[in-house]
């Protein structure tokens, strides 16, 4: 009901939304993503990966030094 509402409040044609997201193709999707979602062992939102490695922590300094190190490995 909650999604319905906001649906609505930005204008989204309710009938095509519901349509939408419960036909089968969207369906048939959501469980591929759900699929590939538990392969990764994604478990929350967000969840950050760099280079192919999971990361969580998510200060900022921590990040910066991450990718730093990645783009540092690359260029060499």
């Amino acid at each position: 009901a909650a999604l319905k509402s906001i649906a609505g409040e930005i204008g989204l044609n309710i009938e095509q939304w519901d349509s939408d997201r419960l036909s089968e193709n969207r369906q048939a999707e959501l469980l591929k993503d759900l699929e590939l979602a538990h392969t990764l062992e994604i478990d929350a939102t967000p969840t950050v990966f760099i280079n192919g490695r999971r990361v969580d922590s998510f200060q900022e300094a921590a990040l910066v030094f991450l990718i730093q190190h990645e783009l540092d490995s690359v260029s060499k």
